[in-house]
């Protein structure tokens, strides 16, 4: 946006918008006819897999955060924000974000997000993840309570690998050059946000990359400093994995 101003003297402003339309969402196409399935009704769950069978315009990569305290599971926006969801699931895909720690928890001043994929531990070490090129900020999707976001420091082009989730809607985020939203959580998966969002925090300071360093809005199990020899209070995303986007369920049969 460009506005400019009658007086001569006066120097045009420049301002960037993000404009983001969401498309219509269509239905799912049959492209195989699903053939008759004979099956034994037991007290079992019966799984057919109908992926081969459907194919859908609006389908999004799905992924699941294994955490120590339960599992989580988002939708990405690879068609709104293809880059920033490949910068993702690079990490993903190579196991950056096995047994990495939750090392940060807000719920204070209009700020509530719990923060993750910068550090992990490695051999009952502390350390920080090795991290590509910092990629362009894309913001433009709104800060709400279960979405998914890109960490980054004050420069808005600085993310890498650093997460955050919004366990409440975060208006303030999205101020300024704001930051990019690439996902939202699904099936359920707020109360495992709200339960690690729940846990005490505090300043402790820790061995990283063997030198002594403090983390503020530290989350543990019992408030006391982190432990990581045991495990025994910290909050682990022990693996995030691409998951099936899509689930089917048997709503009508011929026979029962």
């Amino acid at each position: 946006l460009r506005a400019e101003y009658s007086s001569p003297e006066a120097t045009p402003s420049l301002a960037r918008l993000a404009l983001r339309i969401t498309p219509a969402l269509s239905e799912p196409q049959l492209k195989e006819i699903i053939p008759d399935i004979k099956l034994i009704i037991s007290g079992r769950p019966i799984i057919i897999n109908l992926n081969s069978h459907f194919k859908d315009q609006d389908t999004r990569v799905a992924i699941q955060f294994n955490t120590n305290h339960g599992n989580m599971i988002f939708s990405l926006f690879e068609k709104t924000l293809p880059g920033p969801v490949a910068n993702f699931l690079t990490y993903v895909d190579r196991g950056s974000y096995n047994n990495n720690i939750f090392h940060r928890s807000v719920k204070s001043q209009g700020l509530n997000i719990i923060q993750s994929g910068s550090y992990s531990l490695k051999d009952d070490k502390f350390i920080s993840l090795p991290t590509n090129p910092p990629i362009l900020n894309e913001p433009g999707i709104a800060n709400n309570r279960g979405t998914l976001a890109f960490a980054r420091t004050s420069e808005p082009n600085s993310a890498t690998s650093g997460w955050y989730i919004n366990t409440q809607d975060n208006p303030g985020l999205d101020l300024g050059d704001s930051y990019t939203v690439f996902g939202r959580a699904i099936n359920n998966s707020l109360s495992v946000m709200d339960k690690i969002a729940a846990f005490p925090t505090g300043s402790h300071t820790v061995t990283l990359n063997d030198s002594f360093y403090t983390l503020s809005d530290f989350p543990t199990t019992d408030g006391r400093s982190p432990s990581f020899n045991n495990l025994e209070n910290i909050i682990r995303v022990q693996s995030i994995v691409r998951v099936p986007s899509i689930s089917y369920e048997i709503s009508s049969d011929s026979d029962p």
